[in-house]
């Protein structure tokens, strides 16, 4: 693990912490907060008194009728905070979606891949999403550079745009502070070589005018699993600029890295239970054999031989080349024997007992797999490098007139090097030959893990700019004029264009330049119809096996071959009868919804207004918000070695050919959303509140409707919420309940959960 941050905290600190000092605050100009903008300097403990969330302005949460709950500095500091994963433990109705809670109960995350670049979250039981600073976040968050999270409940596309019903979680960015130096050192460490270092330093250049922000985080942790990491090294820093009382200019980069291995959420699946008993009982010679290719006996089925590893004896016969991480060996097991698990119905153990059938078991023996084991090994993991930045500018007018401009930028790169299915299985070796007629086996009899590789990577961008403008009209500030029934009104205006590029390529580990011509694409579209044949470059038969077997009594060997360990080039005759040298790649998957490069551009216009009539105890907001989004898919190049390769140049006009094909008609698509809501404050500890909003998601480009093809539509959600808020014993204790309904309708899921 890399330290250059940590000893870039220790230095730093060390020429820094001399210079810190509390600044004399008699003299300080207090300057008032852009209606855009909201920070913890005015949260008190863990109560905040304002937030973005509800209406876009800088507004009480008392007069905020959407579900809002602010988590402030304090508390983040105090419970250790590191991530909305956690925060999450503290939230209302809200859990990580780990697509175990829909349709049949999948057990595939989707962050485990690259196919989402943020954890997915559950709010109200419908999806919801990420924000920072009221960007759309896809980078990995820490507490490290937050000041505070707002968790907003339900759908309200006027605040949030294009997004998901469930609500939306924003992070607000640290921001530079004018009126003093401060700075501070956490470190934290624990159980299973928990090791977690951040500094924090605010540096006022010119007092009230100018002052800069860095923060730094290096965590080093590993988990009760064995091989399991999750570390980081992110670096941020802010600026905060008023060269006039009316103009304060904001900007904030972060650069960073984090690492995380894939943590099975089980034991792994029984793939030797039966054969192991079988020869405790009956002994290794009873349970070992010579493969001959065929598929085995019913005698040998009994004993826990559950298959074949492929038919090589088919007219397209099958390839199954493993490579032995053990001592370099590469041979091809087309036809051997594979040990089965007790879900197999035609195994028995040594007692008579057949195996139960239907869905794999996973092993739950500690004696036999200690929990501890994680034998997808140091190799399978969640590696992202990431950037962003955002600047903010804002331009008091008048006193009642104020102008917002902000600019985020955001990159992730992210790659994913995983296990493929059920793998790796505990399995055990009982041929006698490394393949069919091979030579005989020295690792007859022993365990192994195995499995192929996929490589899912994700390359997203996130660029968008924002203008607003809003309007104090305060007409029930004349008291002598009958306009002050009229009340006193804030209304904003907004536009703002966001520009996303993702790229996705679900890679495989095979044999470069598809050996065994597999496969044949079939593509309609502007263009006609048109057939590429020997497209499947990582066919099964393409792939490679990786294997490791283990020590027993080793716990280091207790992992599945690595992915690393396989050489750049190695030569076989399995796949043209004479020996050759092929390269090892990451082939292409074909194009379709894990391999494709898509541009999403955004237009949006907002209006919104927040209305206080009766001296400020009713309180009305009204918004509308229209977005245009246009979709373009882009087409792929074929790559002698690797496949299918997604390139922008590549579009819907291309001219077609055996090495081209062209992209995808693009999407276009509208829609509008509105958001009301009420707040009555029958007494200054008591109010009611109501609140109406809907949203609009993104249609799922990956997917068509049957039976036309088309894209899905986008998803449209509803909300409401009624309730009543109070505050007892001065602010000691606050809370709203309220009675909610939310819906999200044209959502579009795969077969397997219909």
């Amino acid at each position: 693990m890399n330290k250059r941050l940590t000893l870039f905290f220790c230095s730093l600190l060390t020429v820094c912490f001399p210079f810190l000092h509390a600044q004399d605050s008699e003299d300080q100009d207090v300057f008032e907060l852009s209606p855009f903008q909201v920070d913890e300097s005015s949260d008190l403990g863990y109560t905040a008194t304002n937030t973005l969330s509800g209406t876009r302005f800088n507004s009480s949460l008392r007069d905020t009728a959407a579900s809002v709950s602010v988590w402030t500095q304090e508390f983040i500091n105090d419970t250790g905070l590191t991530e909305i994963d956690e925060l999450i433990d503290y939230s209302l109705n809200t859990v990580l979606d780990r697509a175990d809670q829909d349709g049949a109960g999948g057990n595939f995350n989707t962050f485990t891949g690259a196919q989402e670049v943020t954890q997915a979250i559950q709010t109200r039981g419908i999806s919801a999403s990420r924000g920072i600073d009221y960007f759309k976040s896809i980078t990995p968050d820490d507490s490290y550079r937050i000041g505070r999270y707002d968790d907003s409940r339900g759908p309200n596309g006027v605040l949030f745009g294009v997004s998901l019903a469930g609500g939306l979680i924003n992070q607000t960015s640290l921001v530079a502070n004018t009126y003093r130096d401060s700075g501070r050192v956490r470190y934290s460490f624990g159980s299973f070589s928990r090791d977690r270092a951040e500094f924090r330093y605010n540096k006022v250049l010119v007092e009230d005018k100018l002052a800069f922000v860095i923060a730094g985080v290096n965590q080093d942790n590993s988990t009760w699993h064995d091989w399991a990491q999750q570390d980081k090294e992110r670096l941020y820093g802010a600026i905060t600029w008023r060269p006039t009382e009316k103009i304060t200019f904001r900007a904030n980069y972060e650069d960073g890295w984090d690492y995380r291995t894939t943590e099975f959420p089980s034991t792994v699946v029984d793939g030797v239970l039966p054969w192991y008993d079988n020869m405790l009982a009956l002994g290794m010679d009873a349970v070992t054999f010579a493969p001959n290719g065929g598929n085995p006996n019913a005698a040998r089925q009994r004993l826990g031989i559950g298959s074949r590893d492929g038919n090589p004896n088919a007219a397209n016969p099958a390839r199954r080349l493993v490579f032995v991480e053990n001592d370099g060996t590469l041979y091809n097991a087309a036809g051997t024997y594979l040990t089965a698990g007790y879900d197999n119905p035609n195994v028995l153990s040594p007692d008579g007992t057949s195996g139960q059938g239907g869905r794999p078991i996973r092993i739950n023996d500690p004696s036999f797999l200690p929990y501890e084991r994680s034998p997808a090994g140091p190799d399978v993991y969640r590696e992202t490098d990431f950037s962003n930045y955002a600047a903010f500018l804002d331009i008091q007018l008048t006193d009642d007139w104020f102008f917002n401009l902000q600019y985020g930028f955001q990159r992730v790169i992210i790659d994913v090097p995983q296990l493929q299915g059920t793998n790796p299985e505990f399995s055990a070796d009982p041929n006698r030959t490394q393949g069919v007629g091979g030579p005989d086996n020295p690792y007859v009899g022993r365990f192994y893990f195995d499995g192929t590789y996929r490589r899912d990577k994700n390359h997203s961008f996130y660029d968008e700019w924002r203008a607003s403008t809003s309007y104090n009209l305060n007409l029930a500030d004349n008291n002598d004029s009958w306009l002050r029934w009229l009340g006193n009104h804030r209304l904003a205006v907004a536009a703002s264009r966001v520009d996303e590029d993702q790229l996705r390529a679900n890679t495989w580990l095979a044999f470069g330049g598809n050996p065994t011509d597999a496969g044949a694409f079939f593509y309609s579209g502007p263009q006609g119809e048109y057939t590429y044949p020997r497209s499947n470059y990582l066919a099964a038969n393409n792939r490679i096996i990786i294997r490791n077997y283990i020590d027993y009594n080793d716990p280091l060997t207790w992992k599945a071959g690595s992915w690393k360990s396989v050489p750049e080039t190695m030569s076989t005759d399995v796949f043209s009868g004479t020996t050759t040298s092929y390269p090892l790649v990451w082939a292409e998957a074909e194009p379709g919804n894990i391999n494709y490069l898509i541009n999403q551009v955004t237009d949006s216009y907002m209006a919104v207004s927040q209305s206080y009539f009766w001296d400020g105890r009713f309180v009305f907001t009204f918004g509308y918000r229209k977005d245009d989004v246009l979709i373009n898919r882009f087409g792929y190049y074929r790559d002698p070695y690797i496949g299918w390769v997604p390139d922008r140049s590549i579009t819907v006009d291309t001219p077609i050919d055996d090495d081209t094909i062209p992209g995808i008609i693009p999407t276009e698509f509208s829609g509008t959303v509105r958001t009301a809501g009420a707040v009555l404050h029958l007494t200054d500890n008591v109010s009611l509140v109501a609140n109406k909003a809907t949203n609009i998601g993104i249609p799922d480009f990956r997917r068509t409707v049957y039976p036309d093809g088309a894209t899905s539509p986008p998803p449209n959600g509803d909300g409401q919420d009624f309730g009543i808020d109070f505050s007892l014993f001065k602010n000691r204790l606050t809370g709203r309940l309220v009675y909610y309904e939310t819906s999200s309708i044209d959502e579009v899921v795969g077969g397997g959960q219909a």
